[in-house]
């Protein structure tokens, strides 16, 4: 990748700006489901299932800046989006002022939808390879009607527990084919991912607190593989499963993807996550287990190992 690719963001990003004294905002992360892009040859670097991350704040105190019948505008203080790349992270923010989020209410929906401005003069890092981005956004929908209040009056927080789908969108070029989609990891009230996960050998493993120690390797060299089942949990049918690595060491574990993509409730599938260390110290990354084509919240396993 070119030197668009920064390293990631620093853990300062999930605090709000104090220049706000009634500043708010959310850390939403997904992955991607889809790739359209017809120029410039980034599909390599950011395949599908790659995992986004945009945080956006805004002052609560603040008017709205446009009121319609069924829509208004708000400014948002902060929009800040990373791309965690195969080889690297691109990620950039909007220019003070050019950030902003509607909230609607149309017909028998709410929708929220955070977004940089458009145009690539707006954003701090204006190219992604050979293409310009020029819109980036996220938007939640409630198809109950029950998520938004008032049009009036700045949302002071965001209860993900009403809204039940989130979509990324990335749109290059200025065109309508040259766009990167995703889905959002909705974490509310419900959030009990509809996969359970055993580490064979072992007991069952809790999501996000679960830590598989794969031992010492070599550097270079082949050390410890193990073995996964993952269980549908739920009690419908589970399509589209994807498992993914993601962190900053996750190039020294390698995944054997499951040849089933599908489970009926209570089937299970087996996968193996292997370590080979391509440094010396400790190395760490995360295991990701998706149902649904992304559309569900992941599974988390934290993976550590030491290459010698």
């Amino acid at each position: 990748m070119k030197n668009h690719l920064l390293s990631l963001f620093a853990p300062a990003l999930l605090t709000a700006t104090s220049a706000y004294a009634a500043t708010v905002g959310h850390t939403f992360t997904g992955v991607t489901t889809s790739n359209v892009v017809t120029a410039g040859d980034i599909t390599a670097e950011f395949p599908v299932g790659t995992r986004w991350t945009v945080r956006v704040e805004w002052d609560a105190t603040a008017p709205y800046t446009e009121l319609y019948p069924s829509q208004s505008t708000f400014a948002l203080t902060k929009f800040m989006v990373i791309l965690e790349g195969q080889t690297g992270n691109w990620t950039s923010s909007s220019l003070p002022g050019k950030a902003s989020f509607g909230v609607n209410q149309f017909g028998g929906t709410h929708e929220l939808q955070f977004t940089s401005g458009w145009g690539p003069e707006n954003q701090t890092n204006p190219t992604i390879e050979d293409l310009a981005p020029y819109s980036i956004n996220v938007t939640l929908t409630d198809p109950t009607a029950t998520a938004i209040s008032s049009l009036e009056t700045t949302p002071t927080g965001v209860d993900l527990a009403k809204w039940s789908e989130g979509e990324f969108k990335f749109y290059l070029n200025n065109a309508g084919t040259s766009v990167i989609y995703g889905s959002a990891d909705l974490v509310g009230a419900d959030s009990t991912p509809d996969v359970g996960v055993k580490q064979l050998g072992g007991k069952a493993l809790k999501d996000g607190k679960a830590v598989s120690d794969f031992g010492k390797a070599k550097v270079g060299k082949l050390g410890t593989v193990l073995k996964y089942k993952i269980t549908n949990a739920s009690d419908t049918k589970l399509s589209e499963i994807m498992v993914s690595l993601t962190g900053a060491a996750k190039k020294d574990f390698k995944l054997k993807k499951p040849a089933v993509k599908s489970l009926k409730p209570g089937e299970s599938m087996i996968f193996e996550t292997s370590f080979q260390p391509t440094a010396k110290g400790k190395r760490k990354a995360e295991i990701l287990i998706y149902g649904n084509g992304a559309k569900e919240r992941a599974f988390n396993i934290g993976v550590v190992g030491k290459g010698e």
